[in-house]
């Protein structure tokens, strides 16, 4: 073999070592993986008219890599609105907030100030819209509750 060769051979060595990772960093939609999420820690809420309820959300990420456990999921919006259930103001939206998770917890919170709200059925929701990330992309989710105020 030549000289010539071995130095040909490693420069194209180099050359498509540098094109496949070009081509890794310029698509790397193509490697993300999506993974299911859930809203947890909210159930069904009674209170009376005047309460501040204070209402916590936890968003959790299934671990399906190894399925030893569910991670929290730090750092997203999620959205909370309450639905009024009354006659004559059915589905009518009565409140709206959007918090971030927290760090390592992966909790958000909202106060509710029921003083201003009739006694009666509301509908409370909670949402994450989902995240498409570089190398993940999170579902979206959203539960559903009865929130229930008393006079």
């Amino acid at each position: 073999m030549s000289p010539e060769y071995g130095i040909m051979k490693t420069k194209l060595s180099k050359l498509i070592v540098l094109l496949v990772l070009t081509v890794v960093l310029a698509s790397p939609a193509a490697f993300a993986v999506s993974l299911s999420t859930f809203i947890e820690g909210v159930s069904q809420i009674t209170c009376k008219q005047g309460d501040k309820i204070d209402v916590t959300a936890h968003l959790v990420c299934e671990n399906s890599i190894n399925g030893l456990w569910n991670n929290s999921v730090e750092y997203e919006d999620l959205h909370f609105y309450l639905y009024s259930l009354n006659y004559g103001e059915d589905n009518k939206k009565v409140f709206e907030k959007t918090e971030e998770t927290s760090f390592l917890r992966g909790k958000a919170t909202v106060h509710i100030d029921t003083k201003n709200l009739n006694p009666g059925e509301y509908l409370l929701k909670v949402e994450f819209e989902g995240d498409k990330g570089i190398f993940v992309n999170f579902e979206p989710n959203k539960i559903e509750t009865n929130f229930t105020i008393n006079p």
